[in-house]
């Protein structure tokens, strides 16, 4: 997409943030703060793709992003999203995020991929080493889960295949580079459209992946 189309989806983007969160303030519910975690994410990426991308142009939609960003991170900074010892997505956080990727895969015809990271830390400090490792091998936007216990799922939108498999190649190595390599397990990947378009379908041929 192009610098000019990300930033009036941007602006759109903002729009609905800004009135979801007036709702949300008027009446609190749960399925409204599904619904602003998700656009407010969302809109993030976008921001996040339009500074990677910008040459000048979208400057004052991406200025308004940060604003607006500002604005909303207290109001959503309670969600229960989080995993509480590594900072990064919970189940729920991650089923949310990444299903709205897979939607737009679906109508968009865009790609995205999954990595599944196995890990065996000796305790909870080794597993939030391990996890900022790995962030730090990401761009600001992929999505990063403690799906369950020590497994770790990375969402890359946008990745297609040879993108996906070069994710992992740094995410790999940097772990062992770390001196991780003693409880480091395994790592797979899957992608859309090559192994499904569903989160399911995805995690199960990375799973299998693993096995091979």
């Amino acid at each position: 997409m192009t610098i000019e189309g990300l930033a009036a989806e941007l602006e759109g983007m903002l729009w609905r943030l800004q009135a979801d969160w007036q709702r949300l303030r008027r009446a609190p519910n749960l399925d409204r703060l599904r619904l602003l975690m998700e656009s407010f994410e969302m809109a993030a990426n976008v921001a996040a793709r339009l500074r990677e991308q910008r040459e000048g142009t979208g400057e004052s939609q991406f200025q308004r992003a940060l604003r607006v960003g500002r604005h909303l991170s207290d109001g959503v900074s309670f969600l229960p999203y989080r995993d509480p010892f590594t900072g990064i997505y919970n189940r729920e956080g991650f089923d949310v995020l990444a299903g709205a990727e897979l939607k737009r895969c679906r109508r968009y015809g865009r790609c995205f991929g999954l990595l599944v990271l196995v890990l065996c830390p000796p305790d909870l400090e080794g597993l939030q080493r391990a996890v900022a490792t790995a962030r730090a091998e990401l761009r600001e936007y992929d999505l990063v889960a403690r799906y369950v216990d020590d497994l770790i799922l990375i969402g890359v939108p946008e990745g297609g295949r040879g993108a996906t498999r070069r994710v992992a190649s740094r995410v790999l190595k940097a772990l062992r580079a770390g001196d991780m390599g003693g409880w480091f397990q395994r790592l797979s990947y899957a992608t859309v459209p090559e192994d499904g378009a569903t989160l399911s379908g995805l995690f199960h041929a990375a799973r299998d992946r693993l096995q091979e």
